[in-house]
């Protein structure tokens, strides 16, 4: 039996062999294609149909990155706006870089709204960055006797059940919204709306008291007097409304932010994230697109992937939260 394992020994080394050069030779095709980032057009998967406000930030930022990288940056949208689609679109992708996700807001939401998803949102992606906060508003008609965020909470707590608040069902808003009842413990009449700019006209015809919308759909009634933004529901003030409070300077811990990122199939190569990141980072630093994000409601805000991707774990976590609640 002695001199039989000796004879297969050599065979067993040079299977192990073999095998080390294929690894090998796998693992430095993988860092040339890396180091060549990006030789063809990339495709960035978008939510929803042309035309949209997903897909016309989508378009902008794209041609801007596409500057960048040297590459085309071709659109692919998904007629369904749950985003599942775009998001299945992108973890069954190739983890080469060529396929990119316009990450918004539905990544955080969905796990709540959707707890049977087709995807895991936590592993099945590589984060790679934020590109912009989709500012928030909460806002009452102009003659309301709420002049604040304070005066507004105060207002609820005085009558039980008598005040009402338009909301967007499974929106951002409608976080916004059921985060500061969560947080305040005041009882509010939940009246639906079809979107944003019908939660608007809602507040002007004395249908309802409060709403939570988008800044961009607020600041023509803002503008025109109509309208009073008692405060945003971002960490930070934006930056063309600076002396509108945010509601965490009345309430301590409370955030809400809708956003806009790039993330790619879990597995993307770290040189290549770098170089994405990269890339979006000078883009968001330009003049020009700062100003043409901001002029639409959403101010710039890149991050590391590291940041963005603990952004997305923490707020998944608390929006499971607010709805078991």
């Amino acid at each position: 039996m002695r001199p039989l394992r000796w004879l297969r020994q050599p065979a067993l080394h040079l299977g192990a062999f073999l095998l080390m050069s294929v690894l090998a030779g796998a693992a430095a095709d993988a860092m040339a294609a890396a180091a060549s980032y990006p030789s063809q057009p990339i495709r960035l998967v978008v939510v929803g149909e042309a035309g949209g406000g997903s897909d016309v930030l989508g378009r902008f930022i794209a041609g801007a990155l596409s500057k960048r990288l040297g590459q085309p940056i071709e659109i692919q949208n998904t007629a369904s706006g749950d985003g599942n689609e775009a998001a299945l679109a992108v973890v069954r992708a190739k983890p080469d870089g060529y396929t990119l996700l316009l990450d918004f807001t539905f990544h955080i939401l969905n796990p709540a709204l959707q707890p049977s998803q087709p995807y895991d949102p936590l592993k099945d992606f590589t984060p790679i960055t934020m590109l912009a906060a989709n500012v928030t508003t909460l806002a009452v008609k102009a003659d309301s006797p709420a002049k604040s965020v304070a005066d507004l909470i105060a207002l609820a707590r005085k009558k039980p059940g008598g005040l009402s608040t338009a909301v967007v069902n499974g929106s951002v808003t409608h976080m916004a919204s059921e985060l500061l009842i969560s947080q305040t413990g005041i009882d509010v009449k939940r009246v639906p709306s079809e979107g944003n700019p019908q939660s608007v006209k809602e507040v002007l015809a004395d249908k309802v008291d409060y709403t939570f919308a988008t800044v961009n759909v607020v600041l023509p009634a803002m503008k025109a007097g109509t309208l009073r933004v008692l405060a945003v529901t971002d960490l930070r003030r934006f930056e063309l409304l600076p002396d509108v409070p945010t509601i965490a300077e009345t309430l301590p811990g409370y955030s809400v932010t809708g956003f806009y990122g790039l993330s790619g199939p879990r597995g993307l190569p770290p040189d290549v994230v770098a170089t994405l990141n990269k890339a979006a980072r000078d883009v968001l630093a330009d003049a020009e697109v700062r100003t043409w994000l901001l002029q639409r409601g959403s101010q710039p805000n890149p991050t590391t992937p590291q940041d963005f991707g603990t952004f997305i774990t923490t707020e998944i976590a608390k929006w499971q939260k607010v709805f078991k609640k």
